[in-house]
């Protein structure tokens, strides 16, 4: 039997995310096809939108996987089934949401881009903005790099619009400082101003490269050269885990 047919492909669903037993069993015990649609819409699609909202990646990997292998390989009700409760419910046409389906797998993001209209589609594919975007994401650094002054205790805010791309960022030895450049499909090129904590200013230039991580979240390979002093250097920022910043690094909502 294919594991993707209706409507036991919501039992398949419950077995890959265990997390979503209790309420299956709350609203469709008799596995009745209309009530399906009403499990995966009020249950699953909050879920998961709660857990990218807070940050945990590997919940949102797992439910977004499934629904994609469901999405491709299940039977026309089946495909029906997550168009509808899933890529519907999530408002596709909506440029909140965006940043979130930036990160959807080939046949859950094909169903959102038909679902929406320009230029949401675009923004959400990635057109002209590579792996996804970086609105609202917080980044850390791996390390401190030779020469730089940022380091794993360092909080960038990013945000992203237009083309344009800008940053706060502070922690560690830095107090304040604040970049500004433009986004060209996976490449951020801009400049950067900041303040440490010896009262000293530093100015420089920076090209980013954006990439995707295997758990969803994104990376920031980074070559940087001071324009204030000597020195030049690479570093890696990635996507926090939870968002630990309280003014940025949560999607809008």
């Amino acid at each position: 039997m294919n594991r993707f047919e209706f409507p036991h492909v919501v039992v398949e669903l419950v077995a890959a995310v265990p997390e979503l037993r209790e309420d299956l069993v709350a609203h469709i015990v008799n596995q009745d096809g209309i009530l399906a649609y009403v499990f995966v819409e009020l249950d699953v699609t909050p879920m998961i939108l709660t857990a990218w909202r807070t940050g945990r990646s590997e919940l949102v990997h797992r439910c977004l996987a499934f629904l994609d292998a469901a999405l491709r390989d299940g039977d026309p009700e089946t495909r029906s089934l997550v168009a509808i409760s899933f890529v519907e419910a999530i408002k596709p046409s909506d440029p909140a949401m965006a940043p979130f389906i930036a990160h959807w797998p080939e046949a859950l993001a094909r169903e959102a881009h038909r679902r929406s209209p320009e230029p949401v589609l675009a923004r959400a594919a990635g057109e002209g903005a590579g792996p996804g975007s970086v609105d609202g994401l917080t980044f850390v650094p791996l390390d401190r790099p030779e020469h730089g002054e940022v380091d794993a205790s360092t909080r960038f805010a990013y945000h992203e619009r237009d083309g344009a791309v800008w940053a706060e960022y502070s922690g560690g030895d830095i107090v304040r400082g604040r970049l500004v450049g433009t986004r060209h499909e996976d490449e951020l090129d801009f400049r950067y101003v900041q303040l440490n904590r010896s009262g000293g200013t530093a100015s420089g230039h920076c090209v980013s490269r954006v990439s995707l991580l295997p758990d969803g979240r994104l990376r920031l390979d980074e070559t940087w050269e001071w324009e204030s002093r000597d020195g030049k250097g690479t570093s890696v920022v990635e996507q926090a885990h939870g968002q630990p910043c309280a003014d940025a690094g949560r999607p809008p909502s």
